[in-house]
């Protein structure tokens, strides 16, 4: 018996050290929760993602619309109380799938790039070294610069991990999310590609409502001035131009086309 139990203590022993080991490396690529991609509860399985009193955010210096060749700073925070090690994994991604942008180290000491393919991940390092150990909550600072408007809307998927380093077996949280990033300015008016949805009436009496056909639920419909300057999105069908004033307007899609609007 006392045979068994110290085999049991030690098949115990080496299971935490595991788990110790597998937090304390580096961030892996491949489980923010984009599309294709796992989460970090295929490994990390004791909770389900997004339980919990813990959470996960990011702040984007440019929401809700970015210019291009910009430089951003983007701060992501994982917290939940009863934690003290945090980890954290992001991507930004095109209509594609391919990286979008090009994200920058800021924190040497706290987080690395690794490349999977054509992608760019940010991460954490060793979330057990003295200066990455935070009591309830941890915030990275990232640096992103934005592509060219033609890439259209971004989006920016990330998934965080919080564990109390004295109980790893049971308080463990897998949290995730993502944010959508639109061009704040629309430079591609003198190279417009057709819109698959379209617009009717158009033309359109000021306050009076369009109708945009072929429009799915997670479309999202960027509305822009003939200056560029993006006014309003929406993902409705049925968009009343109230808000707007007379002149013309151009409505994109995620890839970047666009159909243009006029308002009398």
């Amino acid at each position: 018996m006392r045979k068994i139990l110290s085999a049991i203590t030690l098949l115990l022993i080496v299971s935490i050290s595991i788990l110790q080991i597998s937090f304390s490396s580096e961030s892996p690529v491949g489980k923010t929760g984009a599309p294709g991609e796992g989460l970090c509860t295929d490994c990390h399985n004791t909770n389900a993602a997004n339980s919990g009193i813990g959470e996960i955010n990011i702040n984007f210096d440019g929401k809700p619309g970015y210019k291009p060749n910009e430089v951003y700073k983007i701060w992501l925070k994982v917290a939940h109380p009863e934690t003290d090690i945090f980890g954290f994994s992001l991507v930004a991604l095109d209509s594609n799938n391919n990286s979008a942008g090009t994200l920058a180290v800021i924190e040497n000491e706290r987080t690395k790039l690794t490349s999977n393919g054509n992608v760019t991940y940010i991460g954490h390092k060793d979330s057990k070294e003295p200066n990455n150990l935070r009591e309830e909550e941890s915030v990275w600072e990232i640096e992103w610069t934005s592509p060219d408007t033609t890439t259209g809307a971004i989006n920016f998927y990330f998934v965080g991990r919080a564990v109390d380093k004295e109980n790893i077996l049971i308080t463990d949280f897998v949290y995730n999310d993502s944010l959508k990033v639109i061009p704040g300015y629309f430079t591609g008016i003198s190279e417009i590609k057709p819109a698959s949805f379209t617009v009717y009436p158009n033309p359109v009496i000021l306050g009076n409502t369009i109708t945009i056909n072929s429009l799915t639920e997670k479309q999202v419909i960027v509305i822009y001035n003939q200056k560029g300057k993006l006014i309003e999105v929406t993902r409705q069908v049925k968009y009343n131009t109230q808000n707007l004033t007379t002149g013309i307007y151009f409505l994109v899609d995620s890839k970047g086309n666009a159909n243009k609007l006029m308002v009398y």
